[in-house]
């Protein structure tokens, strides 16, 4: 059995064991759509050269006055690779669309794996969706250390 059919296999192996699955649908050879009940789609394109499955997602657009700071909180969700397991945030251009990535390797992939990585991702994806939703910015201050009364020496901490 060639990569390719393993992996086709897996896939309609998979919908049973992954919660909220309510369609999946194979585009070509090589690309899969997994349709979830609350509008999301969550894309796996199979790069043969690579033995991976690449998964992703969309998030949603950042509202314009926010956008800055999702962006900031995006990058460092990415600079924490080794605990996020891998997955990784990217636009689709400028101003655009949020997505969610992730590479996984092919090499001893099985339905059971593949459905709890799937669903991992789908619960991180969720999250991210609101997230970007329904960003609000922290409140000024929030981090400030209380104020302060000046004393002849200095600052004064009352208790």
């Amino acid at each position: 059995m060639s990569n390719l059919q393993r992996l086709q296999k897996l896939m309609s192996e998979i919908g049973p064991l992954v919660d909220g699955i309510e369609a999946i649908d194979q585009e070509g050879d090589d690309f899969w759509l997994f349709a979830f009940g609350d509008d999301m789609v969550v894309q796996i394109q199979h790069d043969e050269q690579a033995h991976k499955l690449v998964l992703f997602t969309d998030l949603g657009i950042p509202d314009e006055e926010h956008r800055l700071a999702i962006y900031e909180e995006l990058l460092s969700f990415n600079y924490l690779w080794s605990e996020t397991g891998g997955v990784r945030m990217a636009i689709e251009a400028p101003n655009g669309t949020v997505s969610q990535i992730l590479d996984l390797f092919t090499l001893d992939l099985d339905a059971s794996t593949l459905s709890t990585v799937l669903q991992g991702f789908c619960e991180k994806a969720e999250y991210w969706r609101g997230f970007i939703a329904n960003f609000s910015p922290p409140t000024k201050g929030a981090d400030t250390p209380p104020p302060q009364d000046e004393g002849p020496g200095g600052p004064v901490i009352r208790v």
